[in-house]
């Protein structure tokens, strides 16, 4: 019987502290908000960031917080939105993308008073996409920007405010003018017109820059094109000495491993392929699938005896551009 009580009671105080312990884990703790914020403070990177400048917009019932902020890297964008019963979401930008963001938010505005069709806008900067798509629910219209970078996808979605506003002047508007204060703060100015973005495409913002080829530590070789990294290492195993070939975008990577007496014949296969690629531009033919997709079409449009003679005029035709 006393056994039987001493087990009762060990068995107790053990649930008791193991219901302490999990309590203690998920008791509500203290968390850095907006007002907490102070300049100098390091973010999970380990970079430190100061604040520049901030607009808030109240848009129905969410909140949206627009900063401009500097680390080591440069200046960029935060925009975060804060709903009623749903967690904060925020999309970062570099600096240089602000000015696309503001004439972006100026052309849905327009495009939305105008009673036109609302496209979709892809905006690269970078390392990251910006997809702008428009949409419709039973609030109304709303504008939704997907982050798409290294550390995942995110989004966060602009009604047009008309619901509760004033028609003459949507939410959408009230964010360019938002984004135009803060590109003041910038110290380049951004020479980007509302035309940049006005047209029938869907890809807008800067042109790439041009491949930047460059010496890691470890004596290898990296090749920058746009958000694409081309990593060119050597390395060895029991079979001997390769070189290995790294595409990553974003936290993707693709590896290819070339042995170290095939080098030559793969650089010279390389260049082949260049070579080909610069003489069909040349001639206004496109590579690939298209080239062949094109070469057919063609081929529909000819007489029959001459259809019969497609391989051979092709054949022809690469001989005389010298492929």
């Amino acid at each position: 019987m006393a056994r039987d009580r001493s087990s009762r009671s060990c068995l107790a105080f053990t649930v008791h502290n193991t219901r302490q312990w999990w309590q203690g884990l998920f008791k509500a703790r203290p968390y850095a908000t907006r007002d907490m914020m102070t300049p100098g403070e390091l973010t999970s990177g380990g970079l430190e960031v100061s604040d520049i400048y901030s607009e808030t917009l109240r848009v129905e019932k969410k909140v949206f917080y627009l900063d401009l902020k500097r680390n080591s890297r440069g200046t960029f964008l935060k925009l975060s939105e804060k709903g009623a019963n749903r967690e904060r979401s925020t999309i970062a930008a570099p600096g240089s993308g602000i000015a696309w963001f503001r004439e972006l938010f100026g052309f849905y505005a327009n495009e939305l008073t105008a009673g036109r069709a609302l496209p979709s806008k892809e905006l690269p900067l970078e390392t990251k996409v910006f997809q702008f798509g428009a949409g419709r629910n039973s609030r109304g219209t709303f504008l939704r920007i997907s982050e798409t970078g290294p550390k995942g996808r995110t989004a966060i979605v602009v009604p047009d405010g008309l619901a509760e506003g004033p028609k003459e002047t949507n939410s959408w508007e009230l964010f360019r003018q938002a984004l135009a204060k803060l590109a003041e703060h910038l110290p380049v100015t951004q020479n980007i017109s509302l035309a940049s973005v006005s047209g029938p495409g869907t890809l807008v913002g800067p042109p790439p820059p041009p491949p930047v080829l460059t010496a890691t530590p470890g004596e290898g070789t990296v090749l920058r094109i746009g958000h694409k990294r081309f990593y060119f290492d050597l390395g060895s195993n029991q079979r001997g000495v390769f070189l290995r070939l790294t595409e990553m975008v974003g936290a993707d990577r693709l590896s290819l491993v070339v042995p170290v007496d095939a080098v030559q014949q793969f650089g010279e296969a390389v260049l082949t392929q260049h070579q080909r690629a610069v003489t069909l531009q040349a001639h206004g033919i496109p590579p690939g699938r298209q080239m062949m997709a094109a070469e057919q079409q063609r081929q529909q449009l000819l007489p029959p005896p001459m259809a019969q003679q497609g391989n051979e005029g092709l054949a022809q035709r690469f001989t005389s551009l010298h492929l």
